[in-house]
């Protein structure tokens, strides 16, 4: 299996999708104890998990290839 990526060319691009979501209507558990963390707060090994995020590329110019 190849996960090719690419950048899409200017322009007007649809997407469309079909899904079908069952949910219990229970809330999501919560988990006080744990501190949220800033970004910059984070061991440098969770890094790779960020990238994907256009947040992370936005703000620290991050790419994948600067991992």
């Amino acid at each position: 299996m190849t996960n090719t990526c690419n950048i899409l060319s200017e322009g007007t691009t649809r997407v469309f999708t079909e899904a079908l979501i069952t949910d219990s209507g229970e809330p999501d558990p919560e988990f006080p104890e744990v501190p949220q963390l800033l970004i910059e707060q984070l061991p440098d090994e969770g890094m790779v998990y960020l990238l994907g995020s256009r947040a992370s590329q936005r703000r620290y110019g991050l790419t994948h290839g600067d991992s």
